[in-house]
């Protein structure tokens, strides 16, 4: 019942904009058990430290999975730079993927798929593959030694 103690839908219509903003919420909330769209996602654990960023930059679209860093470093918010593949002391598996080339054909950014394993901030381990002149999807393995 509204306020004024009337059951809804009688009298004048001054509970139906009420009535229907809470359909229009609940149908959201219904519809966010089928699928969720963002550009990024961002996961933490139980002490917030960032475990899981999945997002797309461009054309290119990115899981990475993260090793926890140092006590401490904790997701304050999703833009700082604990998100970051980058940075002394991180390691992180990302999966990648890019539809198309995104500044030309010499850029050598897509169309490609593949995984790599970062350590410190830098790519140590990937496994790539990308089309060819003739249109076959040629692989790529890349192996970066310690320093």
């Amino acid at each position: 019942m509204p306020a004024a103690g009337r059951p809804e839908g009688t009298g004048n219509d001054e509970g139906m904009g009420m009535q229907a903003r809470l359909a229009a919420l609940e149908r959201s909330v219904r519809a966010m058990a089928d699928e969720i769209r963002t550009r990024r996602l961002v996961v933490v654990d139980d002490l917030g430290r960032v475990r899981l960023v999945t997002e797309v930059v461009g054309e290119t679209a990115e899981l990475r999975l993260e090793l926890p860093g140092a006590p401490g470093d904790r997701a304050a918010d999703a833009d700082d730079g604990a998100t970051s593949r980058s940075g002394e002391g991180r390691a992180a598996v990302v999966l990648h993927a890019t539809p198309s080339t995104v500044d030309g054909p010499d850029d050598g950014l897509g169309p490609a798929v593949g995984i790599q394993l970062w350590a410190d901030g830098d790519s140590v381990v990937e496994i790539d593959s990308w089309p060819g002149p003739d249109g076959r999807w040629q692989p790529h393995v890349h192996l970066t030694g310690g320093a």
